[in-house]
């Protein structure tokens, strides 16, 4: 949206261009932590984690972030 100069004229140093960038930032800092969490505990500890439980934390992290 910021690359049409119109919307990048109103918009830019305000509220949006900030969240919009932490927004993308902190969610892929996060998700990713949680897929190394994910992929690493079991090669580290030895047991595997439950699939239940990691499909929950999915979608409740998912859902949690974007509303």
């Amino acid at each position: 949206l910021l690359a049409v100069p119109p919307a990048d004229f109103v918009l830019h140093n305000s509220l949006f261009l900030v969240a919009h960038f932490h927004n993308v930032i902190i969610g892929g800092v996060l998700f990713g932590m949680m897929a190394g969490i994910t992929y690493w505990f079991p090669k580290a500890f030895g047991y595997k984690l439950d699939p239940f439980w990691g499909k929950c934390s999915f979608w409740f992290w998912t859902i949690g972030f974007y509303f």
